[in-house]
This record gives structure tokens, sequence and C-alpha cells, in this order.
């Protein structure tokens, strides 16, 4: 029986892998031609550490003899494809249960002042490696699953990129989760996700 629930996390590890990387490699091949646009990106990359994800995304150790997760391999797996996008870059990473738990940059509130929103990729690219740990995900919380307010901590950061680069750009979100929310199925209490997916929506913020 315990071979059996193993074999379930390893698929279902597997699978939440594979959506992960088609979703990068879905932001970076619909990125256009240096010659069509000069808007920036502004990405934000949610990444679920609630408890679930314990079961979901356990860690594993890689070819370096190193612990991992699949959400360590792939936010770090796209920070590295960000220098196939063909213009200006601005990113910011929040982790997060049932509230966002850390960020960058800034830390975890989602008002900051709109000049340190994001980060340009393009002046801090080399320095992600001295940060893996601050965006590490080895170390998942025991908490619930809200997804609707790692949306919107990206809703926020975005729009705040938006104004200080007085420029609307293209508005990107990746949510690495389990897809698992608190409180999914009870009536009227699942539309909340969807109602925050539908603000970013309505600003032109597109969600992966």
């Amino acid at each position: 029986m315990r071979n059996v629930k193993d074999n379930q996390s390893r698929w279902q590890s597997c699978c939440l892998h594979a959506i992960i990387l088609i979703s990068i490699l879905t932001v970076v091949s619909t990125a256009q031609p240096p010659m069509a646009t000069r808007d920036p990106y502004y990405i934000v990359l949610c990444t679920d550490v609630s408890g679930s994800m314990n079961q979901h995304d356990p860690q594993y150790r890689n070819h370096e003899g190193k612990l991992t997760t699949f959400r360590d391999d792939a936010q770090f797996t796209f920070l590295e494809l960000l220098r196939e996008l063909p213009t200006e870059t601005y990113v910011g990473v929040c982790k997060f249960t049932d509230r966002v738990v850390d960020a960058l940059p800034g830390g975890a509130p989602a008002r900051v002042q709109a000049s340190n929103a994001l980060l340009r990729w393009q002046e801090v690219g080399s320095d992600w490696q001295v940060l893996r740990e601050k965006i590490s995900t080895r170390r998942s919380s025991s908490g619930g699953t809200r997804l609707e307010n790692a949306l919107d901590w990206a809703h926020q950061r975005i729009n705040s990129a938006r104004e200080h680069q007085r420029a609307k750009g293209h508005g990107i979100v990746i949510l690495l989760s389990d897809g698992d929310p608190d409180r999914a199925g009870t009536r009227g209490k699942d539309q909340i996700v969807v109602n925050a997916a539908q603000k970013l929506s309505s600003d032109d913020i597109s969600i992966y």
C-alpha cells in the first residue's frame, strides 16, 4: 500500500513539473520578436508553499546530490529563460500559503513604492543565484492555500510597476500550485479565486 502511495505521489509530482515547464515555455515562446514591440514585460511568479505541496512536490536529490523540489527547478529555469525575452523585463517572485509569506522585491507587503514593485531583470539577472535561498521552496509551510491572495499581490505589483514605468506593457502571472485552494467546492467560496483572476484579465494580465 505504501508503494502505491509513493508511486502516486511521484506521478503527481511529475505532472506538476510538466505543467510548470509547459507554462514557462509558453510565456517565452509567445514573446514577440525584437522589432515588433518595445513594450516592457511585467512578470510575477507566484509559488505555492502550503502544506499540501509537501506531498505533491516533495524534496528530492538532484544530480549534484542537493535537496531541491520541482518548483525550485522550475523557478530557476524560468529565470534563466527570461534572457530570451526580446525587450525590457521586470520580475517579481512571491511564496504563498493562505497569505504571501515572502517575496522579492520588498518582502511580503503588496503595497510598496512603485519604484520597488518589481526588479529590472537586466540589472539583477546575474544575482539570482545569490537569491536562491530567498525564493527556495524546500521548506514548505503547514498553512492553507489562498490562491486569490497571491493573485491580488501580483496584480498590485504589476500595476505599480506599470505606473512607475509609464508603460502598460505585457502583464503575466505564472502560478505554481497544486490547484487545491482552501474551501474549494464550498458554495460561493471558490468564486473568490475566479473573481481575482477576472480582475487580472480586465487589466490585460495573463495567468499561466
